[in-house]
């Protein structure tokens, strides 16, 4: 089972060293792993470079979008960009935000579950934010919500749905038209640590 990630990325440079070390280091490696550059105006392209110059699996590509920010479009139209420059078959494809640390097995059991159950659509971690030394739920959604920030589909449900929406609500209409096609959604209990610009905080599913 082929499985390959794609990053977009705006001015990371707070905690993309992490965050790609956590996709260095899995049990198991991602085939392919895309970083859009979003127009990025800080050291975000060169600390990637950095630090994936010994993996031909990692790849940057610079994507130049537009100034005006609707919610919900400039990432999926990077994305998209990164979906059309991937150049390789997949079984599952990721969408993955640039503050998302991993544990060490996440793409592990991310694989093992579409394995597992062929009815499985779309599956990803919860996000937790830690306040003062306590991991707290990121109260956004609920946990049975796969989040944007760290979705991974298989490509039937992928293709189905036809791709992600560039809109806002984005990850909220995807899901709804997985469930139409009768494909369940799972969360895992394995936590994704994420590093929130907003706090700078270590992050946990």
């Amino acid at each position: 089972m082929k499985l390959c990630i794609i990053i977009p990325v705006f001015n990371e440079e707070g905690f993309i060293e992490k965050s790609i070390k956590s996709i260095i280091n899995q049990t198991v490696r991602p085939d392919r792993v895309i970083y859009v550059n979003d127009s990025s105006t800080d050291n975000t392209k060169k600390l990637i470079n950095d630090f994936s110059s010994d993996c031909d699996w990692i790849h940057i590509i610079d994507n130049e979008s537009k100034e005006e920010h609707i919610p919900g479009r400039k990432v999926i139209e990077a994305f998209n960009f990164g979906l059309k420059n991937l150049k390789i078959n997949y079984d599952v494809i990721c969408k993955f935000d640039g503050d998302i640390e991993l544990p060490k097995n996440y793409i592990e059991k991310i694989k093992n579950i579409f394995l597992e159950n062929s009815n499985v659509g779309i599956a990803g971690g919860n996000l937790y934010v830690s306040k003062k030394g306590k991991w707290i739920y990121e109260k956004i959604a609920t946990k049975s919500h796969v989040r944007g920030p760290i979705k991974a589909y298989r490509r039937k449900c992928f293709e189905d749905i036809n791709g992600l929406k560039s809109a806002i609500g984005w990850d909220t209409v995807d899901v709804l038209l997985a469930q139409r096609k009768g494909l369940s959604l799972i969360h895992i209990s394995e936590p994704t640590r994420r590093y929130a610009i907003s706090y700078a905080v270590f992050c946990l599913k």
